[in-house]
């Protein structure tokens, strides 16, 4: 267990400076107790991604069927308008998640 003589703590891990006072520690390092994250990965990064693989895919093809049958007007305006609408209401939610009453007023 790693100690910081100026701050009378006791530490777990393998750092080598006391966080609240950057002092040299003493004592031997021990193994962390939580891995490592890689940086730049975030849990929800995969949700993310296929999200906006399959709104991009929804809205390619309820274009390319407008296309198709042009006679009902254009209609796939109203999908990319949902969509869109749709990746705003999550992010404001994602956004206030710590207060979900706050952000439904």
């Amino acid at each position: 267990m790693l100690y910081c003589e100026k701050c009378d703590v006791s530490l777990s891990g393998s750092a080598q400076r006391c966080p609240l006072c950057q002092n040299a520690l003493s004592g031997q390092p021990e193994e962390d107790v939580f891995p490592a994250l890689p940086e730049g990965e975030t849990p929800y990064r995969l949700t993310a991604r296929l999200a906006g693989l399959l709104t991009t895919a929804a809205l390619a093809i309820s274009t390319a069927v407008n296309y198709c049958f042009p006679e009902g007007g254009w209609w796939f305006l109203f999908v990319a308008a949902g969509l869109a609408s749709a990746w705003l209401l999550i992010g404001v939610a994602f956004w206030k998640r710590r207060n979900p009453m706050k952000a439904i007023v």
